[in-house]
């Protein structure tokens, strides 16, 4: 290489060194610390308390011999189980729309030190 893609490449790899996302266990601290984290709270809450309510249903499921307590405990853990996936997407969906709004302000501060670039070079 050159000496002008050398200097290119330390740029953009300095770029992505001030600019990186964070670790996973950052991002999902931030979400108990935002605006919204009582709502986080609740969601974790309620996962608890759908894993709870499914491990119960499972322990009792191979418990009982009546048909139609098998049926209903098979019901309850599904419904648990599709309560908690509910809840691990929304979770999912809010660590995704937290990443998207940092990369929009990674944009902006870019896009301002371009301007200031430009308005001082001319």
């Amino acid at each position: 290489m050159n000496k002008p893609d050398d200097a290119l490449l330390s740029a953009v790899n300095w770029q992505d060194k001030q600019y990186a996302e964070p670790p996973l266990r950052t991002q999902i601290a931030d979400t108990f610390r935002g605006r919204f984290r009582w709502l986080a709270w609740i969601a974790t809450f309620y996962r608890i308390a759908f894993l709870v309510i499914a491990i119960f249903a499972a322990t009792k499921f191979f418990r009982v011999d009546e048909t139609r307590d098998l049926i209903a405990y098979a019901t309850l853990f599904l419904l648990s189980c599709f309560g908690m996936a509910f809840i691990k997407m929304w979770y999912w969906s809010l660590l995704v729309k937290n990443s998207v709004i940092r990369e929009i302000m990674r944009l902006e501060c870019q896009v301002a030190k371009l301007d200031g670039d430009i308005k001082t070079a001319s």
